[in-house]
C-alpha cells in the first residue's frame, strides 16, 4: 500500500502473520518483544516496523526504526494514536497529487 518513488510502501500483517513476523524481527536480537509489541505493518523499503504497544491503552501505535535496538523501542519510540496516524498519512499522498 501507498509504494512509489516517494513513499516506501506498508506491509499490513494478516492475523496470522503477526506471531512469525515479530519472531523474524527480534531473531538475533538480545529481547523479544511480543506480544507487549505487537507489530502489525512491515515498510520493507526503510526496514521499518510499526504496531501497538499493548501496555498502553491510548496513543498506543508507533514506528521502530532499524537503527535502534528493540529493547529501546518503548522508550525511545513517540506513540500516537492509529487513526492519527493513518490519517496523516493519508494527508502526505493526497498533498502529493
Amino acid at each position: 500500500m501507498f509504494q512509489d518513488e516517494l513513499l516506501p510502501g506498508f506491509d499490513f500483517l494478516a492475523p496470522k502473520e503477526l506471531y512469525d513476523w515479530s519472531q523474524q524481527v527480534f531473531e538475533g536480537t538480545d529481547c523479544n518483544l511480543f506480544p507487549n509489541i505487537l507489530i502489525t505493518i512491515s515498510i520493507p523499503r526503510t526496514g521499518d516496523q510499526a504496531g501497538f504497544l499493548l501496555t498502553k491503552e491510548n496513543e498506543n501505535f508507533g514506528v521502530f526504526f532499524p537503527d535502534i535496538p528493540p529493547e529501546e523501542w518503548e522508550e525511545d519510540t513517540e506513540f500516537e494514536k492509529f487513526e492519527d496516524w493513518l490519517e496523516n498519512l493519508m494527508k502526505e499522498k493526497l498533498e502529493e497529487i
